[in-house]
């Protein structure tokens, strides 16, 4: 099995790459700053066991198709892909300047669907695979702080149950994860 984690310097996303490390798999670490991944993955390789690092700006529309190429290139007999990324800087300003706003949907949202598109239908083609995509309780409902980043992740949610729709006649899973507030460094941006 392997692992591709989109987002992999996101605490969440590098407890879970943790996890499947431990465990033997092959990992690819697409991040915006490779080098806010831990060392972890670096320093403890297992016999066999491969592990990339690979960088992608989620804000720019340019990255996204090469980088769904790599992720492609990746899957093995048991691909999982985890979909970890997400960002609330600029919720402040957002309230008022529609391009803060924007690249608030870009990010949150509008890039991540150009990023899976291709990835969902290679793993259509295939028949299997796993996709576990990490959303936000900021999607359930408008909150007067951060209602933008919160309409982004109800649209990446909605999305991911049209996938599992689409999905449900084949083995390619598609898991939404919707953690309630967790203690990392987005929350306390």
């Amino acid at each position: 099995m392997s692992l591709a984690v989109i987002g992999a310097s996101s605490e969440i996303a590098e407890a879970t790459a943790r996890l499947f490390f431990k465990n033997h798999h092959n990992l690819l670490l697409v991040a915006r700053d490779i080098g806010k991944i831990s060392n972890h993955f670096s320093t403890r390789n297992k016999a066999g066991q491969t592990i990339e690092k690979y960088t992608c700006n989620f804000s720019n529309p340019n990255d996204l198709h090469a980088t769904s190429q790599r992720i492609i290139t990746s899957f093995d007999d048991d691909p999982y892909i985890l979909i970890a990324v997400g960002s609330i800087e600029g919720q402040d300003v957002a309230k008022n300047d529609p391009q803060a706003a924007a690249n608030l949907i870009d990010i949150n949202f509008r890039n991540l669907v150009i990023l899976l598109t291709p990835i969902v239908t290679a793993l259509e083609s295939r028949g299997n695979g796993c996709l576990i995509i990490i959303s936000s309780v900021a999607g359930d409902r408008g909150r007067q702080s951060n209602y933008v980043y919160g309409a982004a992740k109800a649209g990446l949610t909605t999305f991911a149950q049209g996938l599992r729709n689409r999905l449900s006649s084949t083995d390619v899973h598609v898991l939404t994860v919707i953690p309630g507030y967790v203690d990392t460094r987005m929350l306390r941006e």
